[in-house]
């Protein structure tokens, strides 16, 4: 049941996966979403090409309508674009886009 098992959504990967039917795996798996997972991503052909979030192709009206949802887990950002490797760059990258994500939350 629901308040046994938990999982993370990730939007990206439903799309990826399931192109525009993500909505039908939101709906399905709603009640077992405990947090989310928010990360961008292009097609390179037929490559997966990871973006700053908003830059790419998820849909935001997801988290435009977690408020009415009810939503209130936790939302992991990753920035999976960028080299690990310069700490700063990893920063700037995160506070962009957990700016965008707030801007879609507000809407």
């Amino acid at each position: 049941s629901a308040d046994k098992l938990g999982m993370a959504f990730d939007l990206a990967h439903a799309t990826i996966e399931g192109g525009q039917c993500w909505p039908l795996h939101v709906n399905l798996m709603w009640p077992y979403v405990q947090s989310l997972y928010v990360k961008d991503f292009v097609w390179n052909g037929n490559e997966v090409q990871w973006t700053p979030l908003g830059a790419g192709r998820i849909d935001s009206t997801f988290y435009r309508q977690l408020s009415r949802r009810g939503f209130r887990g936790p939302l992991s950002v990753h920035v999976e674009y960028l080299d690990h490797g310069d700490l700063q760059q990893q920063l700037t990258a995160f506070k962009q886009d957990l700016e965008q994500l707030r801007q879609w939350l507000r809407s």
